[in-house]
């Protein structure tokens, strides 16, 4: 196994070299059309010119930059699957200039892109997000040009911290870490365990070179073959995935990816190959190791994989919270087939989103009193509580919604009859039965009621209570004020509101689109209503909230499959290194270690440097995540910052037992190791 593991090395270097470009290449082509050189964003105040005119700035600009520009729009049926692309072209023997006539060659396969003349785009606001496809400094002509025309304007051609700051909380990014620490544990150990081979060849007049070489003729026949074939299997999967799409980007990534491995594959290898010609001659022939480098150079592996096993096990206990909500609350999803969720554009000035957001309020309004327009909204209730009751964290929140809203989910009172409406003249508060905190709860929906009317100038609407049959859960349609919780409410207080009541503001109703907790039944009629109330350039899409949802939780599921693989990886890199301290603690105090047996010195007695450290190693997550228990024990529930990533629940208990195991497991290799150290010199004695 000591002579395969730089074969291993290099096939799973391989490995990771073609899988991780095909991944952020699939996540990229979600993001944004591959080849971006640079990305500007229009937007600011209404242009003093007309579209015609900036887009016609824009061809210009392409043709005297020998440069395409593209503006990218969502599609307005299906945003984050499909999208259009406005292409003005300078440069007609680039790759991107084809897409006009052959079409934009997609990468993922679940995203569609169309092309079509940036002429096309010119009864379109101008304003928006475009991408350059040729050299950087088009976007700094193009900056200048547009703000002359009154554009606020922002360009980005470098895009690396930002792309590493989004690899770093993908499970491919936390993959990438795991590999390299995993290579270079291989690659490193290959060597220092080779210590004896390399001093018999010292013997023999070899030099350094020459060992080298010989360690390159040994392991170069199996290595590249196994690289052939990971080459040769990628290409494949990749004609079978997407047709071949974007192969040269591919195959440079996956090269540059795999030479930079092999790099730190050849760094690794000198470390353990300078360690091992480290010791002296006579040592090396006997099988022993340079201890304090040797295990150096180990926990420089060791405690970073103790601390990638940390990340993984958190964004993994992110993505399992996440599997579990989204797969809690498909059921409900999926009767929501029909609802559609509106997307605002972020492109426009302050004033005219204050304008705009008037006029999508008024056309909600509308929506609604046409039985059209779903509310649904967690909402928090005033910072001052009522002196009636106490009502502590959430559980004080209700879930805002309309008499729509009680259209199309069931809610029942004490006698079983259906609750339908609340009606223009009154709010509705709705408690199960069982409820304890009624009058608290009365006491803060009127006191939000009240503030509300004050708003509006009102007087405040009477607030009725209604009394439901117990263990009713509702489905809150994505309106959650915590980023984990579910979306299915149980015994969750249900306010109903109407725009009829004055209570709640135009103002409120935009507010509403623009967080998500409106939605409209029906695409047709969510499109063509809010072009009848000139939305057009402000609402630039409507999605499908069950199609968003099944997308989520198929994504969920794929990103817990990485994070657990990237799991099991960096665990078998804690075991490796524990079992490499191990055996190289007592290859190279063998004579040491045997000594102190004869004398009678206990297990612990003997290892005891190496058990400390792997005793601090295991005890530090275990007294760090004690401390901070202690210290959310005294955090009122209330005040406690809501983080996904912070670990919480089962997750320290995983983070305990896996720093347990690998302390056991190298524990249990160092009295392994002695006892054949012992055995053998007892049987040379």
């Amino acid at each position: 196994m000591r002579k395969q593991s730089i074969r291993w090395a290099v096939w799973f270097a391989a490995l990771i070299a073609v899988l991780a470009p095909f991944l952020i290449l699939d996540m990229f082509d979600r993001q944004a059309p591959l080849g971006v050189q640079a990305t500007i964003q229009i937007s600011g105040s209404s242009p003093r010119v007309s579209s015609a005119d900036t887009l016609a700035t824009i061809e210009r600009l392409a043709a005297e930059s020998h440069s395409n520009i593209a503006k990218l729009v969502d599609n307005v049926r299906s945003p984050g699957n499909a999208r259009d692309l406005y292409l003005a072209i300078g440069d007609s023997a680039s790759d991107s200039a084809s897409w006009l006539t052959h079409g934009y060659p997609d990468f993922s396969r679940t995203m569609t892109t169309r092309v079509h003349t940036l002429a096309a785009a010119a009864g379109q606001d101008p304003r928006g997000l475009y991408f350059v496809y040729g050299t950087p400094t088009t976007a700094a002509k193009l900056k200048k040009q547009l703000t002359n025309q009154g554009y606020e304007i922002a360009a980005k051609t470098d895009y690396t911290i930002s792309a590493i700051g989004f690899l770093l909380t993908q499970p491919v990014g936390i993959g990438i870490a795991v590999g390299a620490l995993l290579l270079a544990m291989l690659a490193g150990m290959y060597s220092l365990l080779n210590g004896k081979s390399y001093a018999v060849q010292g013997l023999q007049g070899r030099a350094f070179w020459q060992m080298t070489v010989l360690d390159l003729k040994v392991n170069l026949f199996a290595c590249s073959l196994g690289t052939l074939v990971v080459a040769a299997s990628t290409a494949v999967a990749s004609a079978l995935y997407n047709g071949g799409s974007h192969w040269p980007p591919l195959a440079f990534w996956c090269c540059t990816a795999f030479l930079a491995l092999l790099f730190l594959l050849v760094i690794a290898y000198l470390i353990g190959f300078w360690l091992a010609q480290s010791m002296p001659l006579l040592q090396a022939l006997k099988g022993k190791l340079p201890v304090r480098m040797a295990c150096a150079a180990i926990y420089c592996v060791r405690i970073p994989a103790l601390i990638v096993t940390i990340w993984a096990i958190s964004l993994a206990g992110l993505t399992v919270s996440t599997v579990a909500v989204e797969a809690q609350t498909q059921g409900a999803w999926k009767s929501a087939s029909e609802d559609v969720r509106p997307f605002l554009s972020p492109n426009m000035s302050p004033e005219e989103e204050d304008a705009y957001i008037q006029r999508t309020g008024r056309w909600l309004i509308s929506a609604e009193n046409e039985g059209k327009m779903i509310l649904a909204r967690e909402q928090s209730p005033p910072l001052s509580q009522p002196s009636s009751g106490t009502l502590p964290d959430q559980t004080a929140n209700f879930l805002l919604v309309n008499d729509v809203y009680l259209h199309e989910q069931v809610v029942t009172d004490r006698t079983g009859r259906r609750l339908s409406t609340a009606g223009s003249k009154r709010v509705l508060l709705i408690l199960p039965s069982s409820e304890i905190r009624q009058d608290a709860l009365l006491s803060a929906a009127r006191q939000w009621v009240n503030t509300q009317a004050s708003r509006s100038g009102i007087t405040p609407p009477e607030v009725e209570l209604a009394l439901r049959l117990p263990g009713q859960q509702f489905f809150g349609y994505g309106s959650s004020l915590a980023p984990t919780s579910s979306t299915l409410c149980a015994d969750f207080p249900l306010l109903v509101v109407n725009s009829g009541t004055g209570v709640l503001t135009t103002d409120d109703y935009g507010s509403f689109a623009s967080q998500g907790d409106a939605l409209l039944i029906g695409m047709n009629y969510a499109i063509s209503s809010s072009r009848k109330a000139g939305l057009g350039q402000f609402i630039y899409a409507f999605a499908n909230v069950a199609q968003q949802a099944a997308d989520r939780f198929s994504k969920a599921k794929t990103d817990l499959y990485e994070h657990i693989v990237n799991l099991i990886v960096a665990f078998i890199v804690l075991i490796v290194s524990a079992l490499a301290a191990a055996q190289t603690v007592v290859r190279g105090r063998a004579q040491r270690i045997f000594s102190r047996y004869v004398n009678g010195w206990s297990f612990f007695k003997t290892h005891a440097v190496l058990l400390s450290v792997e005793a601090v190693l295991f005890l530090t997550p275990v007294l760090w995540f004690s401390y901070q228990a202690g210290l959310n024990a005294q955090i009122p529930a209330a005040q406690k910052p809501v983080n996904p990533l912070v670990l919480g629940g089962w997750q320290p208990l995983l983070v305990v037992i896996v720093t347990g195991v690998s302390f056991l497991a190298c524990t249990l290799a160092l009295r392994y190791y002695t006892q054949v150290i012992v055995r053998t010199h007892s049987r040379e004695e």
